[in-house]
Order: C-alpha cells, then structure tokens, then sequence
C-alpha cells in the first residue's frame, strides 16, 4: 500500500468518527483502553466515544501508549457499548509520517446511559388541577363588600 491511498484511508475514517458525535444524541463519554495491537502487542491509552448509550454503537478516537514500540499511537475506531464496559476496533499509525498503519483491538470499563430511564411524561395526561393548591382551609364561598356589586 502506497502513503497517497493510506492517508485518504485515514482522512476518511477520521472525517467520519468526526461527523458521528454531530448525528448523535446522546452524551460523548470517554474513558480508559487496554488494547492489543496486532504486530506490535499490548497498549493502554484513553478513548473519546461520540456516545454513552449502552446497546449501541459508537464511534472512537483514541490515544494509546506502546509498551513493545514504546511510543504513542492516536487510532479511530467503532465501538460496542454495554452497561459497563465496551468493546473496539480501531486502525492506529506509528510514526508522524503515516508510515505504520496497524490494527488493534480493545476492551475497557464504562459508565454508560441505560435505556432503563423513565421517559418524561406527557403534560396532557394526568390530574388537570395537580400542582395548584388545594382548596383546603379556604371557605367555600367568597364574601365582598356590597358596593361591589
């Protein structure tokens, strides 16, 4: 593979991870990463996700340290999330020249969103005189002077 094809690869994937989280809504979240990296072996590192449902899929953007290469390696990726903890693949360069593309998977805990929450509720439905005070201690009729009449 020549660098010309691999960096409209890369940009590409990038400018798609980018364009995810604005489709998205739901909460970015991030969190950390144990990954292996084929052809280069273990990594740990730190991953933004464009969200925090779980049940749901997400794009990544990651940086992980190399403990093999020693050195840094920034990955996009997608992403399952569960309740917590997810699950990735991501395609990462070594050097700053693009000249190393590799792919590794990861794994990692999370916080994420359950779909459990209550949904809200429809203002239409319900007591019409909820949330106005009660008729209690007013008398039932209301007296006035005569000449206002």
């Amino acid at each position: 593979m020549t660098k010309k094809p691999l960096r409209k690869l890369l940009g590409g994937t990038a400018f798609a991870a980018l364009l995810m989280p604005m489709q998205s809504h739901a909460d970015p979240t991030a969190s950390i990463a144990f990954s292996w990296v084929f052809g280069e072996g273990f990594a740990i590192g730190v991953k933004a996700f464009s969200n925090d449902e779980s049940g749901k899929a997400a794009a990544t953007l990651g940086l992980d340290y190399l403990f093999a290469a020693e050195e840094w390696r920034p990955n996009v990726g997608v992403a399952y999330l569960d309740d917590d903890f997810f699950i990735d693949l991501n395609v990462g360069v070594l050097n700053s020249d693009f000249s190393q593309v590799n792919v590794g998977i990861g794994i990692g805990p999370l916080d994420s969103d359950d779909d459990d929450t209550p949904a809200a509720t429809d203002p239409d439905e319900g007591d019409p005189d909820e949330g106005y005070p009660s008729d209690e201690g007013y008398p039932d009729e209301v007296y006035a002077p005569d000449e206002l009449y």
